[in-house]
């Protein structure tokens, strides 16, 4: 029985590392074509493109945008760009540094809080907050 349950929990490990490298993968391919794309100097302003346009910045406005100076290393508009995704960004990596290594790993090997949940229902809380008032004030893009 032990065995059946190793072999279970090998093929869950093999899963979940396949899972963690297509995920990156997908990143990585994303992130290559914002940076041939360049979308300071070219419209790919929205990736997807709205539906109907109705005047309100939707909760990505300026997220491409961002990431890309970000990796220029033009802070100060990524910041401009996309205030709550820049300066969470320190915050975002360490919960992907955290669970992918973890996962990957298939034990804990770097701490993260205990409550893990309640900190994303947080930042996602946050999220739509600035989601909000990025429309209803000329602080906030």
């Amino acid at each position: 029985n032990t065995r059946v349950e190793k072999i279970m929990k090998n093929k869950k490990l093999t899963l979940i590392r396949a899972s963690i490298i297509a995920f990156y993968s997908a990143c990585l391919t994303i992130f290559i074509y914002v940076m041939v794309k360049k979308p300071l100097e070219n419209d790919i302003y929205h990736l997807l493109g709205h539906v109907v346009e109705i005047g309100f910045h939707c909760p990505s406005c300026g997220l491409t945008r961002a990431v890309y100076c970000i990796a220029t290393f033009q802070l100060g508009k990524a910041f401009y760009y996309h205030a709550f995704f820049t300066s969470t960004l320190p915050i975002l990596g360490y919960i992907f540094l955290t669970l992918t290594v973890n996962l990957f790993m298939g034990k804990k090997i770097i701490p993260y809080p205990k409550n893990y949940s309640v900190y994303l229902y947080v930042y996602f809380g946050l999220y739509i907050a600035f989601a909000v008032l990025r429309n209803f004030t000329s602080v906030i893009y």
